[in-house]
């Protein structure tokens, strides 16, 4: 009997050595992907902030603003933006103001900007994309602050520089309601559909 116990100690404290090194092994792993991108900021989104600071309405956090005009074409008359740039071409057709277009490498990121009309009491975090069926969802997440106003709306904007994607119909999922919105297509973009898409056609002579 004393053998069996002493070799269950020593089979358990087998067992606990392997854990040991299994969960030291794991432990780096786990460490790198909690840092992800979203620890290491990209000189591109610095300069972005600075440019969106001047350009998009300051906001106090949780109360958002009231203020609808600003410098970009496709955000008239709507309350609920989602715009997709994916050229500088497309970057400058749409800014409408005077400040300097801040330098963005549109060959790996997509510049997505909007506004969103929502109850006051809300702070933005974050958007994710995702594709399928001839359509791009778009969701944006958002914090409920604790001193929340539900019965006052206001507008949120946001911006993001994310990996590049082909918009195709966008679908927005805004705090649990979704809405279609606009998207801005350069004219090259459109030429080349058509050349792709379209049968060639000769004139006749």
């Amino acid at each position: 009997m004393e053998r069996k116990e002493k070799m269950k100690k020593k089979k358990s404290a087998l067992r606990l050595f392997l854990v040991m090194i299994f969960v030291c092994l794991l432990l780096p792993v786990g460490l790198a992907a909690c840092s992800s991108d979203e620890d290491i900021i990209p000189e591109e989104k610095g300069v972005l902030s600075d440019f969106f600071e001047k350009s998009f309405p300051i906001e106090k956090e949780g109360e958002g603003t009231n203020v609808k005009n600003v410098p970009f074409s496709g955000f008239d008359n709507q309350e609920n933006v989602c715009v997709v740039i994916n050229s500088y071409e497309e970057f400058k057709s749409v800014y409408q103001g005077n400040e300097p277009l801040p330098e963005v490498d549109f060959s790996k990121n997509s510049l997505v900007i909007g506004r969103a009309w929502l109850n006051v009491g809300k702070k933005y975090q974050k958007l994710i994309v995702e594709q399928a069926d001839h359509y791009t969802f778009i969701t944006l997440r958002f914090t409920n602050l604790s001193d929340a106003a539900w019965a006052v709306m206001t507008y949120y904007y946001y911006w993001d520089l994310i990996p590049k994607f082909l918009p195709q119909t966008i679908v927005t999922n805004i705090d649990g309601s979704t809405t279609m919105s606009p998207i801005i297509v350069s004219s090259e973009e459109v030429k080349s559909f058509f050349e792709a898409e379209l049968p060639i056609t000769r004139l006749k002579t």
